[in-house]
């Protein structure tokens, strides 16, 4: 087996994980946790490069604020996994103002992890009160040994 196969195993190991977890999510009958759940997981199925399916789980999500919650979360993820198109786009789609900036943030940090610093303090300054984010990009600038 090369890597590459052993990756796709992994994956697919961990994808059906998530598969089993959100029918276990959907059991729980208390509308909040269900909700809080199935946003962590639409969450981890964007970090497996699934963003359509992480996207539509966070769409069933019927509470609003938790729903702009989960596409926070996986607006982030888009950036970490190489889509930050994608992640702009979804963004947009957030309605409540703390979860957009939740998003700003997360993504605003995971472009100065990628090394994408411009791009980070641009996503930063979209943020009323950005200058929490933007510590925390320096801070993750210095933790890459990056510098300005």
């Amino acid at each position: 087996m090369n890597v590459d196969e052993g990756f796709a195993e992994d994956n697919d190991a961990g994808i059906s994980f998530l598969d089993c977890a959100l029918e276990i999510a959907k059991s729980i009958d208390g509308l909040e946790a269900r909700a809080e759940i199935i946003a962590l997981i639409a969450v981890r199925y964007a970090a497996s490069g699934q963003l359509d399916a992480a996207v539509d789980l966070a769409e069933t999500i019927n509470d609003s604020y938790l729903r702009d919650q989960a596409l926070a979360g996986v607006a982030a993820k888009c950036v970490e996994v190489g889509d930050a198109d994608y992640g702009d786009k979804l963004s947009e789609t957030i309605e409540d103002d703390t979860a957009y900036a939740l998003a700003m943030e997360q993504m605003a940090v995971a472009y100065a992890q990628s090394g994408a610093l411009e791009r980070s303090i641009e996503v930063a300054h979209r943020i009323a009160e950005s200058a929490p984010t933007l510590n925390l990009i320096a801070l993750t600038c210095v933790a890459r040994g990056l510098h300005a």
